[in-house]
């Protein structure tokens, strides 16, 4: 019987010590509620940062994507434009030299049209002379006009 009592002695020691850790767990019951709500609520948290991470990369990229594709538009703009400057360079010196050209043959025909004036007025005075000189001295300077005018 001694063994029976304690053995219910010994149950008894033992229940209340699961009762006593059985209050202390319900105790810690609002306790552990709280931290499981903010550990869901720390949980969607990161959900959101990690959703906000992956569209900043996103636009990221993409702002990135749109950059190279601005700058190789630009780069090819910037090709034409080099293009089209060394063309215009090129038409630009080729009318340099046309106009070059041009003022040497002017400069010619100036000079022509100056020694055909020359010409005329000394076929002018010539006639002139002719009017009042002697048969025989006229014939010789028409001869030397014609040889003159037939020169240039």
């Amino acid at each position: 019987m001694e063994k029976l009592l304690s053995a219910v002695t010994s149950l008894t020691a033992e229940r209340d010590q699961l009762q006593g850790d059985l209050q202390e767990n319900v105790d810690m019951m609002p306790s552990l509620s709280q931290e499981l709500e903010s550990l869901d609520e720390l949980s969607e948290e990161l959900q959101s940062v990690r959703a906000e991470k992956e569209t900043l990369l996103s636009e990221q990229s993409a702002a990135a994507q749109s950059s190279a594709e601005e700058m190789e538009k630009l780069l090819s703009a910037v090709t034409s434009l080099t293009a089209e400057r060394d063309q215009l360079q090129g038409d630009l010196q080729e009318n340099v030299d046309m106009m070059i050209e041009n003022q040497e043959e002017l400069r010619t025909a100036l000079e022509k049209n100056r020694q055909q004036r020359e010409t005329i007025k000394r076929l002018e005075n010539a006639q002139t002379s002719q009017q009042e000189a002697p048969p025989n001295e006229t014939s010789a300077q028409t001869e030397e006009l014609q040889t003159l005018v037939r020169l240039p």
